[in-house]
């Protein structure tokens, strides 16, 4: 009797094990803007050599020495968010971190007695100026610090005095938000200088310009200020006193200036972008003499350099990355952001980020194995490739010619992803930047014929198109009319969901056909006259098979894009510019070019509107895409 109480105990915890399943692995794809290959170097001797000072795949940047010169604080991109690391200057020690937290840490500053340091940190949402004591051997968590600056919009590169009782910073919060001059889309930023006590209090505007101004700096004396300013288009020095007024050029001529750093004699570092090579490197100048002294230039880009007055130097950068064969046609350097995935928890799951190093999509196959991208050549012909991610090898799939006689020898692929059953891979060819009827078209591969068919007509601005699972549902967009709608094709019958003036794009469809998502600027926000602003929507389908209502999804003041459902059809994704930026404007824009570097990754539930931020970082991110393996 014991002995079958035993084996029956026995099935039971078997059967019970066999019947635990495992938990689907959620994979998140998005475009990225990141740079690649950066790490922070050091010289102990003056500047005559310098060495790397970390060696990880991951970005390092934004060095700081502490002021005993023992210590080094950085910005690391190794555990997917920018974070504060530190290393021992003298030791042969590991790097490690320094402040604990699910958001970005970066732009540290230390006060001159060595006690606190400051940073840039997206830990309330937008980009705040946080404080926290220095303590070199312990690590500290962000929950501890004091939020001095507490705005809406965004605060950069804090800078302490020599004596330490001010801040001196750069802020967007003064300046309207206005469209790219050459892509009215994507919404700018303008920065100016201001100060505040070490406490956050007396916060004084000190610079009103309509160009970018920012990375304050101390004179020795803290009677003056000098900062890098666009007023003119081009980014020079200035100085002025700490009260903001006497404003006064200082900058050598014909040279690009970001990021000074004073040194004694009369002497400035900074950062020089060599405007025909798109190089970076860290040059001297004397403001009496009016010489440049290039002997700190090394062999590889350069950028923000921190000098200590024992003859320590730190900077970050690296060899510009090469054109890679499993990147055709995006980024130089590899297709993947480096150390990905990025693993991030919200509510009920865990998810998987990668970030794809391209402008546009590049989709993930449905295993989550291999990324597709496409280049083009001879005008009129694009290539698709498959990569895989880990195996670093690199398969043509298949080569499309762009029909000429119906779309513009310009036109490109501008959106691409499998469909959920598995079968074929669609895409859009046509104009990114074009009107509702400049022609664009919806084609499928099939992954099995290898045929290439056309989905829509060459009727008005067709593209951004989406299937359900069954594949007797499709959306997409469409111009046909005039103006920008959704449309639903289903049984062979075309209907127009939207039917307005306004502008709708980037429809999706939940893989069991009944809830529609897209971006309408229906009740967004008029920039300037040249742009308006887009929400996200949502449509769920009647019993009638008919199409309720819109709801709106999203209602804040900025763009927001590219939403894409989960596969259990519970959880949207899309990019936002919600949270704002998080540096200045000018110091990241010319690394690759990025005119909306605001884009941060953001998942909302449906049934509850459950909202997590899921990057946090300042490059642009964009085009998410969400795939389940099992």
């Amino acid at each position: 009797m014991k002995q079958s109480i035993i084996i029956l105990i026995s099935v039971l915890i078997l059967g019970c094990t066999n019947s635990k399943q495992t938990p689907p692995l959620n994979q998140v794809f998005y475009s990225s803007f990141r740079p690649e290959g950066w790490e922070i170097y050091i010289s102990k001797d003056n500047g005559e050599t310098f060495n790397p000072l970390t060696n990880h795949e991951s970005l390092d940047y934004d060095a700081k020495i502490s002021p005993d010169a023992n210590w080094v604080v950085f910005t690391s991109e190794r555990a997917g968010k920018p974070q504060l690391y530190i290393k021992n200057i003298q030791a042969d020690d590991k790097s490690r971190l320094l402040v604990k937290s699910n958001s970005m840490q970066d732009q540290v500053d230390f006060s001159p007695d060595g006690k606190w340091i400051v940073f840039v940190s997206t830990h309330n949402g937008n980009s705040d100026i946080y404080k926290l004591p220095f303590r070199p051997l312990e690590t500290l968590d962000v929950k501890d610090a004091q939020n001095l600056t507490n705005h809406p919009s965004g605060d950069f590169r804090p800078s302490f005095s020599n004596d330490g009782a001010l801040i001196a910073f750069s802020s967007d919060r003064d300046h309207p938000i206005k469209p790219h001059k050459w892509f009215p889309f994507a919404l700018q930023r303008t920065g100016d200088i201001y100060s505040m006590t070490s406490e956050g209090n007396e916060v004084t505007r000190l610079t009103d310009s309509d160009g970018w101004e920012g990375s304050p700096t101390w004179s020795l004396d803290d009677k003056e200020i000098i900062f890098y300013s666009v007023k003119t288009g081009t980014p020079q020095l200035y100085k002025m006193l700490k009260s903001g007024s006497n404003q006064e050029l200082i900058s050598p001529e014909k040279y690009t200036c970001f990021s000074p750093v004073l040194m004694p004699e009369n002497n400035i570092l900074f950062t020089n972008m060599n405007e025909e090579t798109k190089e970076f490197s860290i040059l001297k100048y004397n403001t009496e003499t009016k010489q440049i002294d290039s002997s700190l230039v090394q062999k590889f880009n350069m950028f923000n350099v921190d000098y200590h007055n024992s003859g320590l130097f730190v900077f970050h950068g690296g060899k510009k990355p090469e054109n890679m064969n499993g990147n055709k046609g995006g980024f130089e350097g590899d297709l993947l952001v480096k150390n990905s995935p990025e693993k991030v928890t919200i509510s009920d799951r865990e998810l998987n980020l990668f970030g794809v190093r391209r402008a546009f999509a590049a989709p993930p196959t449905i295993d989550g194995t291999e990324i597709v991208y496409d280049q083009k050549f001879d005008k009129n012909k694009i290539a698709f490739y498959a990569e895989d991610y880990q195996k670093h090898t690199v398969n043509k799939l298949f080569q499309f010619e762009v029909d000429t006689t119906l779309y513009s020898s310009r036109s490109r692929v501008i959106d691409m992803k499998f469909t959920p059953d598995r079968k074929s891979l669609q895409f859009t060819v046509g104009s990114f930047r074009g009107d509702a009827n400049t022609p664009g078209g919806v084609y499928l591969y099939n992954l099995n014929t290898k045929n290439i068919e056309p989905v829509t007509d060459s009727i008005g601005n067709n593209g951004f198109a989406d299937f359900s699972m069954n594949n007797k549902t499709m959306v997409f967009r469409s111009g046909r009319t005039g103006t920008m709608d959704i449309y639903v094709k289903e049984n062979g019958r075309l209907t127009n969901i939207t039917n307005n003036s306004s502008k709708e794009n980037f429809p999706v469809i939940a893989h069991d056909g009944n809830t529609i998502a897209y971006c309408s600027d229906i009740n967004g926000t008029d920039i300037d006259g040249k742009v308006k602003t887009v929400d996200i929507y949502v449509k769920n389908r009647k019993e009638d098979d008919t199409w309720a209502e819109p709801k709106r999804l999203t209602s804040y003041t900025g763009q927001e894009g590219h939403p894409h459902f989960s596969p259990d059809g519970k959880w949207l994704i899309y990019t936002s510019e919600e949270f704002g930026i998080n540096d200045e404007q000018p110091l990241v824009q010319p690394i690759i070019f990025s005119p909306q570097m605001y884009g941060e990754i953001t998942a909302i539930r449906l049934k509850d509107g459950l909202k997590f931020r899921l990057t946090h970082n300042k490059w642009e991110d964009g085009a998410p895409l969400w795939i389940t393996e099992n």
